[in-house]
C-alpha cells in the first residue's frame, strides 16, 4: 500500500477531529425536566455532579444540602460530555415557561411511592404477564440445572 502524504494525513485527521467536535449527543435535552441524583463534587470545585436514570452527568450548582439528595432539574446547556441543570424548587413546577417540556412527565423518580404510580399508570396488563412468564421461565430453568447438575 502506498503511503500517504504526512500534510493530507494532518488534514484529514484535522477535519474527522472538527466533524467529532460538532456532535453534540445532549442538545436534544435542553428544557428537558429531569430527577437526578447528586453523587459527586465537580473537578472545577463549582458545581455537584448528578447522574439521570441513564447515569449522565448533570452539573448542578454547588450549594449546601444537595449532596445525597434527589433533585429535579431543568437542563439549560449541554456539551460534549455534559449536562448542566437548573434545580427546580418546589412550586416552580407550575412555573415552568411553555418552552420546556412537560412538567408533570418527568424522566424518572427515586421515590419507591412514585415509581409504583407510574408503573400502575402506564401498565396495561400485560407487564404483569409478561413478569410472570419470564419468571416461571427462569424457575423452570433453575429447577432443570439444579436436578442436572446434583
Amino acid at each position: 500500500m502506498k503511503k500517504i502524504p504526512a500534510d493530507q494525513v494532518k488534514l484529514r485527521t484535522k477535519k474527522a477531529s472538527e466533524i467529532f467536535q460538532k456532535q453534540l449527543p445532549y442538545s436534544h435535552k435542553i428544557g428537558e425536566i429531569q430527577t437526578v441524583l447528586v453523587t459527586e463534587i465537580a473537578t472545577d470545585r463549582k458545581h455537584y455532579v448528578a447522574h439521570n436514570k441513564f447515569y449522565d452527568q448533570v452539573l448542578i450548582p454547588m450549594e449546601d444540602g444537595y449532596m445525597g439528595q434527589s433533585l429535579t432539574v431543568v437542563i439549560e446547556e449541554t456539551g460534549k460530555y455534559f449536562m448542566k441543570g437548573r434545580v427546580l424548587e418546589e412550586g416552580e413546577l407550575q412555573n415552568i415557561p411553555s418552552s420546556y417540556s412537560n412538567p408533570n412527565q418527568l424522566a424518572f423518580s427515586l421515590n419507591p411511592q412514585t415509581m409504583v404510580q407510574n408503573i400502575k399508570q402506564r401498565s396495561n396488563g400485560w407487564n404483569f404477564i409478561i413478569v410472570l412468564v419470564v419468571g416461571m421461565v427462569f424457575q423452570m430453568l433453575y429447577i432443570l440445572y439444579r436436578n442436572n447438575y446434583r
